[in-house]
């Protein structure tokens, strides 16, 4: 009976400290979450880097998780009046694992793929402005009167090229 109530005693310590742990992943994930979120890929990467600190403290947790999986197969062995209950808290600790850990790795897949939009969004701005600058280089070069025929016609050339690159960079 002493080495029953020890193994419980064990279990109970083992599955608070699991619940602990996520706790404080928890929280630690909502404080992320509550703050809003800078446009500027700097914090967005700050931001990627507390959740990969979070994730691999979490990871550095799992032999808890083993240990209370083990002793509460130990447990179940040696107490099989409350099998049922040893396995229901295994699994919602389980569960709880799971959930969490999938939370912060959802969450960081999100923001790194936020870093990602943002640096295309940039690129694509300065692809559009370097396009705009030719069109207007083109533009201003076929401002001026042509005095004969060919010059018209290398005028209407470059105005046409103008228009072609302006409807390139709004699609």
């Amino acid at each position: 009976l002493d080495k029953v109530n020890a193994r419980w005693n064990k279990f109970t310590d083992l599955q608070k400290s699991v619940v602990n742990t996520l706790q404080v992943s928890k929280v630690a994930l909502s404080e992320i979450a509550k703050h809003p979120v800078a446009s500027n890929k700097e914090s967005i990467l700050n931001l990627v880097s507390q959740l990969d600190i979070l994730d691999t403290e979490l990871e550095q947790k799992q032999p808890i998780r083993t240990d209370l999986r083990e002793e509460g197969l130990h447990l179940m062995r040696e107490d099989q009046n409350k099998m049922a209950e040893i396995q229901n808290l295994l699994s919602a600790c389980d569960n709880n694992w799971e959930q969490t850990t999938g939370a912060l790795r959802d969450t960081r897949n999100k923001y790194s793929v936020l870093t990602t939009t943002l640096q295309d969004l940039t690129n694509f701005r300065g692809n559009f402005e370097k396009e705009i600058d030719r069109a207007n280089q083109l533009l201003e070069s076929c401002m001026g009167t042509p005095s004969s025929y060919i010059q018209a016609n290398q005028a209407l050339e470059k105005c046409k090229k103008a228009a072609e690159m302006l409807k390139r960079s709004k699609t």
